[in-house]
């Protein structure tokens, strides 16, 4: 049986070690606990998973009766999976790469100037309009204040240029919302900035999309596993 725990359960060890959907679970779960209504997580045998603002992250065992998973996935309502396994047909596969780099201080690459960030991420990405605004400011917001995440911006000629989010920190960090402005793609800003997270870190970890692979690959990761996701017809990625 699949249940949400209760605030005062504690969250079950991984089924699945070194997961980054495991990873991302278990890092928000000690940020915040099972107590808020927009953050659910939900324990059964041979599975772990959160419902985060209306993302669903699972991470479960090879071995799982899929059909049970399945019956889960569609009780509970979201507009988007991320499952560290094949659960249904369609999901898109994510490449998950790692690196280790030797540590080096980088104190100017942090910010908390959500409006720099926000303009690189909407012009790499084409993200337009108050409700992708309103949605990203709202789920960074809590996850800056709780400790989970960082920001990370580079300027160039004092431009807001390349930015990426440290979503959670587990021994290394993992990365997400990589991003440079198009007028100045092409200027090595990106590999800059993974370089830069990198050496600020150590270990860095990140899901992409397979067309990207090869350019995080000449950062210095390797593909390390592979996590899938789903998003459902109609809503907003």
């Amino acid at each position: 049986m699949i249940r949400r725990l209760s605030p005062n359960e504690r969250l079950f060890p991984p089924v699945r070690e070194g997961s980054p959907v495991y990873g991302r679970i278990k890092a928000y779960y000690k940020a915040y606990g099972a107590g808020y209504d927009f953050c659910g997580f939900y324990c059964g045998d041979g599975i772990v998973a959160m419902l985060y603002g209306g993302e669903l992250f699972v991470s479960a065992s090879e071995h799982i009766n899929k059909d049970n998973v399945l019956m889960f996935i569609k009780a509970v309502p979201h507009f988007s999976l991320v499952s560290d396994i094949r659960l249904e047909q369609g999901g898109e596969p994510l490449m998950y790469m790692a690196g280790s780099f030797e540590k080096k201080t980088h104190p100017d690459i942090f910010t908390e100037d959500y409006k720099a960030v926000y303009s690189v991420l909407a012009d790499a990405f084409s993200l337009s309009g108050k409700e992708d605004h309103d949605r990203w400011y709202t789920d960074i917001c809590h996850r800056v204040r709780h400790g989970i995440s960082s920001m990370l911006l580079l300027y160039y000629d004092n431009i807001p240029a390349a930015t990426a989010t440290v979503v959670y920190r587990d021994g290394g960090a993992f990365l997400s919302h990589v991003g440079v402005i198009r007028s100045l793609q092409g200027k090595g800003l990106g590999r800059k900035i993974i370089l830069s997270a990198g050496e600020i870190y150590g270990d860095i970890s990140l899901l992409c999309h397979e067309n990207v692979a090869g350019f995080y690959r000449s950062c210095g990761l390797a593909r390390c596993g592979t996590a899938y996701s789903y998003i459902r017809n109609g809503d907003k990625e």
